[in-house]
């Protein structure tokens, strides 16, 4: 029997903080699934059709942005919502806006944009925003 739960896919550098997003949204009533940074997300989007990916671009074991396009150009999963989770650096002035992201790839950007650590109840504001 299928699952009537809508599915998340969670591409997370950092196991703890894939975990962390997991059980907020698993607890949230969302189905999760989580990869690891040596798993393809574009083939895990495209075999799995989740109904959002979150997905880790400032991860150092991945090319987060690379990763983002590839998800984006896909005719099967570039129709996904993505949330992209970043490492700002407020110190600095680092943040990132749907606009940079169609600017610096031609696609069109991430429905959503958090930043680590990811406040749980923010982030099932958002999913809930784009899942309904």
């Amino acid at each position: 029997m299928q699952s009537l739960r809508k599915k998340v896919l969670i591409v997370e550098g950092d196991r703890l903080t894939g975990r962390e997003v997991a059980a907020v949204l698993d607890n949230a009533g969302f189905e999760t699934i989580e990869i690891l940074p040596h798993e393809d997300p574009l083939l895990n989007a495209e075999l799995e059709q989740p109904s959002l990916i979150v997905l880790d671009i400032t991860s150092p074991e991945r090319n987060g942005f690379a990763d983002f396009w590839a998800l984006r150009e896909s005719h099967r999963a570039g129709p996904i919502p993505i949330i992209a989770l970043t490492d700002g650096d407020r110190n600095n002035a680092v943040y990132y806006a749907p606009e940079d992201f169609e600017t610096a790839f031609g696609v069109r950007g991430p429905e959503g944009i958090l930043e680590k650590p990811v406040n749980a109840g923010f982030l099932v504001t958002c999913v809930m925003g784009l899942l309904g």
